[in-house]
């Protein structure tokens, strides 16, 4: 009885010595949409509600060109690649399904390659647990149309 007592008494000693660091104070709502590169201020987090997609697309910019046949004249392939972003990344987790390459079945040379070009994203693979945390410094950056993404942010009270 003596050490169920004790153990008991130390306990709660214990846990009335915890206390938590930090207490959230509502600050915001943030909707979140394409172009968006957002990085959490200091003392706030961000806790993201919901991810949603509505026909995501990227635009990509044109990068190179590899002629496959330069002897074959107008009938050769032309193959072009393209700088494709992520279509939106949260912290260090990078979402983006979109290929860089680009065939183009004719035309000899890179000029067949337009310089820029809109993709479409397949989100139906994606599949975010929320909520997501994110303290002081993560990022949040989102470069295709048709991602939105809403969070509330909170200040850190001491």
């Amino acid at each position: 009885m003596k050490i169920v007592l004790t153990t008991c008494l130390g306990i709660l000693l214990c846990c009335i010595g915890l206390q938590a660091q930090n207490n959230f104070q509502f600050s915001r709502v943030w909707n979140f949409g394409a172009g968006t590169n957002y990085t959490v201020p200091a003392g706030k987090v961000l806790k993201i509600e919901s991810v949603n997609f509505n026909s995501p697309t990227l635009n990509t910019t044109y990068s190179s060109c590899y002629i496959n046949c330069p002897g074959c004249g107008s009938s050769s392939g032309v193959s072009c690649t393209y700088d494709v972003p992520p279509v939106f990344a949260i912290d260090q987790n990078i979402y983006s399904s979109v290929d860089n390459f680009l065939y183009v079945g004719s035309g000899g040379s890179c000029s067949v390659c337009p310089t820029t070009r809109q993709v479409s994203f397949n989100a139906s693979g994606i599949n975010i647990a929320v909520p997501i945390w994110l303290g002081e410094g993560k990022n949040l950056k989102i470069n295709g149309n048709g991602v939105f993404i809403s969070a509330l942010e909170f200040n850190l009270v001491p």
